[in-house]
């Protein structure tokens, strides 16, 4: 290019990202150019700023992308038979274009992934797990419960509880027959399972649902007539199990009453 335009080497009047064109980037007094500009643009800086080691770090950085978008464009090689000569990074831009043409991870990815990664914040310190979900990043069941409840479970006027007191078997219990998850006849007959009947089979009566069987049945209100005589009347006669959960969250008692109850009710349950 040089014997062409009549200039000689390294003095053509046109540079390229800070460097002359038709110069041989082989040559170190080439590049000398560019390292001089960026030394004495790092030297304004203040040492507060940027370290001595940091300085080295960028500069080993940036030059090092200007000789690959020198020589391999401004994709660095990554678009379609994007890279000009051989070498290693030729060899890594080649596995790159293999991953896409195979459609085992498309470019677009890996610009997204890198694009994710660049958002992260590097701190100083061992690296640790964090949960996400709780302020103080340690993980608690209690949030993982309000997790389940605000965005899994359909919504409920009173949240899940669990309650160490009881048996396991117990709280899922509660849980169903707070969700009327429970396999009464009614919830079978609503998934089609084929049932002779759906009515009560202890009286023969009423459909057999939540509400029947825990509070409208002969044998429940049985069991809850003995149940409120031995707590002397403290609570009225329900009529469903929501009845119950409204009653007791608005029952102006202290926290170990309430749970005192809510064991005693938990237990009349499971037993009828």
């Amino acid at each position: 290019m040089a014997s062409n335009t009549g200039c000689s080497a390294r003095t053509f009047p046109i540079t390229y990202l800070g460097l002359p064109i038709g110069s041989n980037m082989s040559l170190m007094a080439i590049w000398k150019l560019l390292v001089d500009i960026f030394h004495s643009k790092l030297s304004s800086w203040k040492a507060s700023l940027l370290s001595y080691g940091g300085r080295f770090t960028l500069l080993k950085t940036v030059l090092g992308s200007l000789v690959i978008r020198a020589l391999h464009g401004s994709e660095g090689g990554f678009e379609q038979n994007g890279y000009n000569f051989n070498g290693l990074w030729s060899k890594i831009v080649g596995t790159s274009n293999y991953l896409h043409s195979s459609s085992i991870l498309p470019v677009d990815s890996i610009r997204y992934q890198v694009a994710e990664i660049s958002n992260i914040e590097v701190r100083e310190g061992m690296d640790k797990c964090i949960w996400s979900i709780s302020q103080d990043g340690n993980f608690t069941v209690g949030s993982l419960r309000c997790l389940i409840d605000d965005h899994m479970l359909p919504y409920l006027d009173s949240k899940t509880t669990w309650d160490k007191s009881l048996p396991r078997k117990v709280n899922i219990f509660m849980w169903r027959l707070n969700l009327d998850r429970l396999p009464h006849r009614l919830n079978l007959s609503a998934r089609r399972i084929e049932i002779p009947q759906i009515s009560c089979s202890s009286c023969n009566g009423n459909v057999e649902s939540n509400s029947h069987i825990f509070f409208d049945c002969f044998i429940a209100k049985e069991v809850w007539k003995l149940i409120r005589r031995w707590c002397e009347d403290v609570f009225p006669p329900f009529k469903s199990n929501n009845h119950r959960l409204d009653w007791l969250s608005s029952w102006h008692a202290s926290r170990d009453k309430k749970h005192r109850l809510y064991l005693i009710f938990a237990a009349s349950l499971w037993f009828i």
